[in-house]
This record gives structure tokens, C-alpha cells and sequence, in this order.
């Protein structure tokens, strides 16, 4: 079981991946020692499962794509070369199962319809036996919370609306990408070294990303299940829906301490959210209260629950061209 210290590490990992030792053990009142073998100890035990850069991916000219399915007449062994196959995909970047309707998801980056159409027949075509009743949701607008109910706070508002206006990146920025976004606690100076650049350049490359919301934030990947928490997907269906009502539901998902991502989608849902509670029946609480506040708006919610989430979340899986 965790304590209130490793609560406390887990809650400032989440807001912020790269905080310094130094400045976690300040944070949580604990030596820098401790503090290292605290994390150090989080990770062995696959509490911790890595580090990520969330990146606003919208202004690298790129929209997010999901595909929603299920297995069909598949073995052990061929949906273990589906998902390395879908792992090692420089077009996808988010991969997970489900129970529920749904087996498997996966999200694709495409710069337009088109361009997602031919990745995702290219995937289809060579696992086409294996996957059906295939759903499409394209991902509109992602809203990160902080995971509050580590720490029982209430939560303030927080987001900010990040001008969507495009940037064009460097050749020295896309490797200082590929880096962060698959580990978000790698240091500038090693970045340095594997990039073979100097180190101010890197950090001022940093910098400049984080100056112009590329990147969205540094978290945590964290498997809730090792300290007694689930985690849910509610696809919520709307009625009679208008931009403002939209709003409302996500200022509720704002304010919740369960509630760790919401996003705004085009398909057969408008609205997912995730949660992480403890047990089936809180669920089932959130998901009563949820319809009590929006009656008026929620025609009907669906309810996954996650059987492994973050098989892949990497927000810039793409190859560097060595142009």
C-alpha cells in the first residue's frame, strides 16, 4: 500500500515529470535520498511505468484519430504480433484493451482524412481477419487533470485554451521531441549527447517548445490497479447539444478529482471521459451523478473499463528523416 508520501510523489510526478530530485524532496518534505529510493522503488513495483510529454499536437498539423474495435477468431500469439505491430507504428500513438464492447483501441495521427484513411486501410488489410465492428472517433479536444483524488483535494479550475496557430518545427526540435515524449525525465544533457548537439542548444530547443505550447506538460504513466484503483472510459452520447452545453459538462469533468482526461470527439459519441476510482460500484455512483447534473444533455453513456491501458502513448512516434 502507498503512503502519504508516495501519494505525494505520485500526485507532483503526474503534474510534472521533470522536476528535479532536489525539487520533488522539497516538495514532499523527504531527503533527496529518500526521495530517490522512493521513486526508484515505485518503478521496480510497475507503480510507476514511465514518463511522457503530452504535446499540442494540433499545432504540429496533426489530428488525432481513434479506432475502436474488436477481436475476431484471433490466438494468443497473433494478437501479440497485432499490438508489436501497432507498437512500433510511426503513426500511432496511443494504444490500449478494453472489456466491454470494445477489445482494442488505437489512435492514429494523420494531417487530414485522407492521409488517415490510407494508414488505417494499410493496418486493416493486414489484420482484416482478426478485427471487427470497427468504430471511428476523431479526437477534437483533449483536456489533462491532475490526478487529485491521490491526495483527497479539491480541485480548482485550471485549463487554458492554447492558441492552435501551426509551428513549424526544426530538424533539432523533432529530435528533441522523439526524445521527451517517450521519456519526459531524460535530462537536456543527455538529450545532448544522444542528438549530438551542444547543451545550451538543447535547452534553449526546450525552452522555445514549451514557450510556444507545443508542449502541452511532463506526467506520469501510472498503473492504478497497484494501489487499488480502476480505471474507466465513459463515451458519453449527447442530445439536443450546444456549444455551451458542451462546456458544461467539461467544467464538471474540471472540478472532479477522479477524472483524468476528457476530450471532445466527432462519431458515435461526443464526449470520453476516464476516470480512476476504486471499485465498480464508485462507477456506478459517478456515472448516476452524472446523469442526475445533465439529464437535459446525455442521452446515453457507455461504459469501458480499461484491461491495459498505455500499451503505447507516445506523442511523437514519428520516423526523423536524416534529410
Amino acid at each position: 500500500m502507498l503512503d502519504i508520501k508516495d501519494k505525494k510523489l505520485l500526485y507532483e510526478l503526474d503534474l510534472n515529470a521533470r522536476l528535479s530530485i532536489r525539487q520533488l524532496s522539497k516538495k514532499i518534505g523527504l531527503s533527496q535520498e529518500a526521495t530517490r529510493y522512493r521513486l526508484g522503488r515505485l518503478q521496480q513495483k510497475r507503480v510507476v511505468l514511465g514518463f511522457v510529454t503530452y504535446l499540442n499536437f494540433v499545432k504540429l498539423g496533426y489530428f488525432g484519430y481513434a479506432v475502436y474495435c474488436r477481436y475476431s477468431n484471433i490466438t494468443e500469439e497473433k494478437k501479440q504480433e497485432l499490438k508489436s505491430f501497432l507498437k512500433k507504428h510511426e503513426k500511432i500513438y496511443w494504444i490500449a484493451e478494453y472489456g466491454g464492447r470494445f477489445d482494442l483501441s488505437f489512435s492514429i495521427f494523420a494531417k487530414n482524412p485522407r492521409e488517415f484513411d490510407e494508414t488505417l486501410t494499410s493496418i486493416l488489410s493486414k489484420f482484416s481477419n482478426f478485427l471487427t465492428s470497427t468504430t471511428l472517433i476523431t479526437k477534437l479536444e483533449p483536456n489533462k487533470y491532475p490526478r487529485d483524488y491521490l491526495l483527497e483535494k479539491k480541485r480548482t479550475g485550471h485549463q487554458e485554451k492554447i492558441d492552435q496557430k501551426a509551428y513549424p518545427l526544426t530538424k533539432i526540435e523533432e529530435k528533441i521531441l522523439q526524445k521527451l515524449t517517450t521519456n519526459a525525465r531524460i535530462t537536456a544533457a543527455e538529450i545532448a549527447r544522444e542528438i549530438n548537439k551542444p547543451l545550451s542548444t538543447v535547452i534553449y530547443g526546450i525552452k522555445k517548445l514549451e514557450k510556444n505550447n507545443i508542449i502541452g506538460g511532463y506526467t506520469s504513466i501510472l498503473d492504478p490497479t497497484s494501489f487499488g484503483y480502476q480505471a474507466f472510459q465513459l463515451n458519453i452520447i449527447t442530445q439536443n447539444i450546444t456549444e455551451e452545453k458542451i462546456k458544461k459538462i467539461l467544467a464538471y469533468c474540471e472540478y472532479h478529482p477522479n477524472i483524468i482526461l476528457a476530450i471532445k470527439v466527432l462519431g458515435d459519441w461526443n464526449i470520453e471521459i476516464i476516470y480512476e476510482v476504486e471499485n465498480a460500484k464508485k462507477m456506478q455512483e459517478c456515472i448516476i451523478e452524472l446523469r442526475n447534473n445533465f439529464s437535459d444533455i446525455i442521452k446515453d453513456i457507455e461504459l469501458l473499463n480499461f484491461f491495459e491501458d498505455y500499451i503505447k502513448l507516445n506523442h511523437y512516434p514519428f520516423k526523423i528523416s536524416q534529410k
